[in-house]
Parts: C-alpha cells; sequence; structure tokens
C-alpha cells in the first residue's frame, strides 16, 4: 500500500521449508501501515524464484490483525515456518502477537482478511491451533507495563527454550515464555527487568545474558535466568544507542555501534 515499509534497520523473515530453493517458500514483510479495510498490516509472498509456476512474486497470505495497529518492527518465524511473532502498536501502547497464519488468507494488501480467532489468553491459542478445521489464529496481549515500542524488534531463542525478549520504549526489558510451542505468557516478578527511562532497542540472547542499547548511551546486560542488570558506563552521546548489538560468539566479543 501507499507508504508501506519494512522500516531502515529492520528486516522481512523468509523461510525455507528443505534448505534449498523451492517455490512453497515464503517472505513474510510488515508494512508499517496502520490496519483498516484494504490495508494489511502483514503480507506474505511465495513464488519467490525464476521458474516458478506463477510469476514470481505471489501472496501466500495477507492479514489486516488488528484494526488501527501498526507493525513497525522485524517479525520472527517459528522454527517450523508455521507461525510469527511480531509487536504491534497503536502509538501509546505495544502488543506482543503471535500468529498461527494459514496459506490463501487474503490475497493482496487491498484485499487482507482478519484472524479468524483472537484472544490475549495464551491456553486459549494453543487450543485453537488444534481446531479442525484448521484455521488462523492470533494471540494479542498488552505489553505488562502499558508501555510503547518504537525500536525494539523480538528477540527469539531458538535453542529450545521457546522464549522471546524484546525492548520498550521506557527502559524496560519483556520476556515472554510458551512462544510458538505452549501458551504464551509475560514473565513477571522480575520482569519486565528494568534499565533506566530511555529507548531500548532490539534485543540480543547469548545463552545466558540478554543485551540491549539504550539512547541514553548505555549498555545493558540482563541476566535471563533473574532480571538482573548490569550497565556499562555512558560510552555514546549525541543519537546514543539505536542499532541491536552483535555478538561475535567464536571469540565471545560483543559489538555495540553508538551514534554520536
Amino acid at each position: 500500500g501507499a507508504g508501506g515499509t519494512v522500516g531502515g534497520g529492520n528486516y522481512p523473515a523468509k523461510f525455507s521449508f528443505n534448505g534449498a530453493a523451492s517455490c512453497t517458500d515464503f517472505a513474510v514483510f510488515n508494512t508499517s501501515l496502520a490496519g483498516a479495510t484494504g490495508q494489511a498490516t502483514i503480507i506474505a509472498f511465495t513464488n519467490l524464484y525464476a521458474g516458478c509456476t506463477t510469476t514470481p512474486p505471489s501472496v501466500a497470505w495477507a492479514y489486516d490483525t488488528t484494526a488501527g495497529d501498526q507493525i513497525v518492527t522485524s517479525v520472527v518465524l517459528s522454527p517450523s515456518g508455521n507461525q510469527i511473532a511480531f509487536i504491534s502498536t497503536n502509538s501509546s501502547h505495544a502488543y506482543l502477537n503471535v500468529l498461527y497464519f494459514q496459506r490463501n488468507q487474503g490475497t493482496a494488501y487491498n484485499s487482507p482478511v482478519s484472524p479468524q480467532n483472537t484472544t490475549s489468553t495464551g491456553s486459549t491459542y494453543s487450543s485453537c491451533k488444534t481446531t479442525t478445521p484448521t484455521q488462523s489464529c492470533l494471540f494479542r496481549v498488552e505489553f505488562a507495563n502499558a508501555a510503547n515500542d518504537t525500536v525494539s524488534s523480538p528477540y527469539y531463542d531458538y535453542s529450545g527454550s521457546d522464549t522471546l525478549w524484546v525492548g520498550d520504549a521506557t527502559g524496560k526489558v519483556h520476556k515472554f515464555t510458551g512462544v510458538f510451542g505452549g501458551s504464551p505468557t509475560e514473565a513477571g516478578s522480575s520482569w519486565p527487568a528494568s534499565t533506566a527511562s530511555t529507548v531500548l532497542t532490539s534485543a540480543l540472547y547469548d545463552g545466558t545474558h540478554v543485551f540491549v542499547g539504550g539512547a541514553n548511551g548505555i549498555f545493558y546486560s540482563v541476566l535471563a535466568s533473574t532480571g538482573a542488570v548490569t550497565a556499562s558506563g555512558k560510552i555514546a552521546g549525541g543519537l546514543g544507542i539505536t542499532d541491536a548489538p552483535l555478538l561475535d560468539a567464536s571469540v565471545g566479543e560483543l559489538y555495540v555501534l553508538v551514534g554520536d
């Protein structure tokens, strides 16, 4: 749609079912546009390659997930490729969304459909995915502290914990469990973990710690097991830290890009 964009610093999500190029592969894009009749908030394309039976690309599915909400950060795929997680915002409050999508629902960006079932209860979402005949299901829940999220994309742990982390615009790091394989739930007690009153970048998880940068120029390490926060000294002025950190696991080094 007019003005549709994945957004600077954000990325579509690509899935291949067999590790090699296939005409059933698909790529998922957020649109950054507010959901409305005739406007998709999220859309997937398939038939991506020359030689596919349909002139590439074609729409695999298109949804208006929630009227008025925008998806302005990157989406992440489930390990099996049948669900996606993303953050939506209505400009003042952010929500975690987990979508169990179905191919051929929605035919174009201007012909999206709403998911057939929407819930804010994790167990209901989990049950919905086993419905016969198969239907699309959307889990959508507001951040526990009712904060907004302007730049932080969700980080999903593919090592088996089924956990997702995301920062918000008030300096909190949120932890969600049971995201794709169980009942999605936001962790309580010491979560969301508090850093400082600042906009946080996308998170990074190394198996023990969750790392985020702040627009205040400070870099934070959050112990994933307890939510305990350790802060660096101020390492950037001006623009602060706006990009997610990078990890080189082979040498145990983190790279933080700063704007001064």
